[in-house]
């Protein structure tokens, strides 16, 4: 360990070595404000991710493998970080797979698929998840039916999405279940456009029942478009012109100091509506 004075803009140090490092770790602590540029190879981050104390220094060899995904040994590395004791770590780990990539997809798909009812990190968990859901295997359909009513909506919501995609009609059968219960976030959102994609109008009614009994959030939003895309595909008179008025009603009880922005595009969609 050494410790150096940064005096200047430019400022140059050596220090003597019978052997090259393994690695240099400048700032070791991870305490200095500063913007810094390495020049590490991925041996480097490799030595840094075993071998260096910190949280961050496990996260600069992550990231650093996540841009070499092309490497063996930077796909190792990230396999192993789907098992660091912090969630931090896998979570960031698991943000670098892509598992639409075939090859990402052989190297990690059995090690996910072990590792995700293992994993006590919800949002981790959900993220897991909803990468099997990529796969569209059928063979996972027991897990995701398993995580379908966790009590955290992320899990929840990531594991009936991956369900819909391999079997919708099941999905379907769930998500009628779980609109009579509360929910939020990615479970409200995946409820609602499995009830829409399912083409039945009465699923409208509970729809629009949910609509009228939200506040003024982001989420009535959300639903409000999910709404105006089923508007035009209903058959039944009654219920347009209900979709309608919902949709008009919510626009018109938007602040000011943001309807400008959203009025045309509402309008588009009551419009859309109608001429469907």
């Amino acid at each position: 360990r050494h410790q150096v004075w940064i005096e200047h803009a430019v400022d140059s140090f050596s220090f003597a070595a019978t052997t090259k490092p393994d690695l240099i770790n400048f700032d070791g602590e991870k305490i200095l404000l500063c913007e810094k540029k390495e020049n590490k190879s991925l041996d480097n981050y490799i030595h840094q991710f075993y071998h260096a104390g910190s949280y961050l220094d496990r996260k600069e060899a992550v990231d650093f493998c996540g841009r070499k995904t092309d490497d063996p040994k930077a796909l190792s590395l990230l396999k192993d970080a789907l098992n660091d004791p912090y969630h931090g770590i896998r979570s960031l780990a698991m943000s670098k797979i892509d598992m639409k990539k075939d090859r990402i997809r052989k190297t990690f798909e059995e090690t996910i698929a072990l590792l995700v009812n293992k994993e006590n990190n919800r949002p981790v968990r959900a993220s897991m998840i909803e990468s099997l859901g990529k796969t569209a295997d059928t063979k996972y359909a027991s897990l995701y039916e398993k995580n379908i009513y966790d009590s955290s909506y992320s899990v929840a919501g990531a594991a009936l999405e991956a369900l819909s995609k391999i079997d919708s009609v099941l999905a379907l059968k769930h998500s009628m279940e779980l609109a009579k219960k509360p929910a939020k976030g990615k479970l409200d959102k995946a409820i609602n456009a499995i009830l829409v994609a399912s083409g039945k109008e009465e699923v409208f009614d509970k729809l629009a029942d949910k609509f009228s009994e939200m506040g003024l959030t982001n989420e009535k939003f959300m639903l409000m478009q999910q709404i105006g895309e089923m508007t035009g595909s209903m058959k039944s008179n009654e219920r347009i012109k209900k979709s309608i008025d919902l949709i008009t009603s919510f626009r018109d009880e938007i602040p000011s100091q943001v309807k400008e922005q959203t009025t045309p595009y509402i309008n588009g969609m009551i419009l859309g509506g109608i001429m469907n």
